[in-house]
């Protein structure tokens, strides 16, 4: 049988944006302008699926630093020093670019608004804080919808309003047994502004936001949470935490940087070993990691890149590679790629050791994908294509055609139909 791997053909990769490293120096930030302040609107181009989409920073906007990145902005706002006005920030698109929905990654509480075509966001608060806003082309503002709310999340699936951050669900009583009309495995569901995660017929939340965002979750993939769902009990533990791969700033010194590898964090020993590994510092994706356990940090001496690394081929430069349990396992196709969130800026060249590695089994879509194949939609759940006996059993149940994937599912175990 014919093997395929994702390929990155012609496709310039997209910088990544990290901030600092396991270094005693001050954080290497790349890019960025500090003490900004804005005095006419100001465009700011972003690459959003693709399409370069161009937003507005509000005349009058002052920051400590802002760094634009490939999809994103990093904003630190400041506090008001003495005889001084605390920081503002307002960011939106303009005429030519569709009103979008904000992803904020804060645990302060930012203002979006959707009004008369526009999404907005503005950032004011009494702490000193590092804001990453990430424009949401799949989760666009409703024409002619007005108001504002805390945070900038946006529509899950079936029209329903998810939060910006997803938060830790509260304690439900315990099911012995799953319970008949609850979502499969894999799917994403959202109640009452908390979103879950079906597993082993349980419901698993996330511990925050950081964590949850590392995953490559969208809020469009969550569906209503029905009755036979809230009926789930709580999984013993919450979501495993950053994804294994994610280059994390550790947001308790805001300064050190980590690779999460194996749920552990592993530093850097210089900013020539980052390097010489294919990491670049122009973006940090701020998460605490006052619980992880330190693992081994990253020496000259290590040949292999830690578990969850994306790796590009060295010998024919098109191949991408995951680094898994000590095995370099290739993906079915670039669709399987993009379900698990990666971009082709989070991957890194090969070394001479990763080409050595066993190469393991190929990556499938992930649990909770929506698949269409041929003319049948199918869930993806425990690996397996689980199909819906018709259109009108996957609308009832939350699931939209618009996030199907187009793909052949041949390959594929059978699971139940889905009514």
């Amino acid at each position: 049988m014919l093997k395929q791997k994702v390929f990155l053909g012609k496709v310039a990769l997209a910088i990544l944006i990290v901030w600092g490293a396991f270094f005693s120096s001050t954080p290497n930030v790349a890019a960025v302008e500090s003490d900004v302040l804005f005095d006419t609107d100001t465009p700011i181009a972003l690459t959003l699926e693709g399409r370069t989409r161009t937003f507005l920073v509000g005349d009058g906007s002052r920051a400590v630093s802002i760094q634009v990145g490939a999809s994103s902005i990093t904003v630190i706002v400041g506090t008001a020093g003495e005889g001084e006005d605390s920081d503002t920030f307002t960011l939106q698109n303009n005429a030519s670019t569709p009103a979008m929905n904000f992803l904020i990654n804060s645990a302060y509480d930012p203002v979006t608004t959707c009004s008369g075509g526009f999404g907005s966001v503005s950032l004011s608060n009494t702490a000193t804080t590092t804001y990453i806003i990430a424009p949401q082309p799949d989760n666009l503002c409703e024409t002619g919808a007005s108001g504002s709310s805390s945070g900038g999340g946006g529509g899950g699936g079936g029209g329903v309003t998810t939060p910006t951050t997803p938060t830790v669900p509260a304690e439900t009583p315990s099911v012995t047994a799953p319970v008949a009309g609850a979502h499969p495995n894999g799917t994403l569901i959202l109640d009452n502004g908390t979103i879950y995660l079906v597993v082993e017929g349980k419901k698993r939340g996330f511990r925050n936001p950081e964590e949850y965002f590392s995953h490559g979750y969208k809020f469009a993939q969550a569906v209503a949470a029905n009755d036979a769902d809230r009926s789930l009990s709580d999984s013993d533990e919450p979501i495993e935490k950053a994804l294994d791969g994610t280059l994390a700033l550790d947001k308790t010194d805001n300064r050190t940087i980590y690779m999460i590898a194996g749920g552990q964090k592993r530093g850097f020993t210089s900013a020539e070993v980052f390097h010489a590994l294919g990491y670049q510092f122009n973006q940090a994706v701020p998460i605490d990691l006052g619980d992880y356990p330190a693992g081994d940090p990253i020496t000259g001496e290590s040949t292999t890149h830690p578990n969850g690394a994306l790796l590009l081929d060295k010998n024919d430069g098109r191949t991408v590679w995951w680094v898994l349990n000590g095995q370099r396992q290739g993906f079915q196709s670039a669709e399987v790629f993009f379900t698990y969130g990666f971009s082709f800026g989070k991957i890194v060249p090969a070394t001479d050791a990763d080409m050595a590695l066993a190469e393991g089994a190929l990556v499938k879509f992930r649990d909770g994908t929506i698949v269409a194949d041929g003319s049948d939609y199918y869930l993806i759940s425990e690996g397996k294509k689980r199909k819906f006996v018709n259109l009108e059993a996957m609308q009832n149940l939350g699931y939209q055609m618009t996030n199907a994937i187009a793909a052949s599912l041949g390959a594929y175990k059978v699971g139940d139909d889905i009514n």
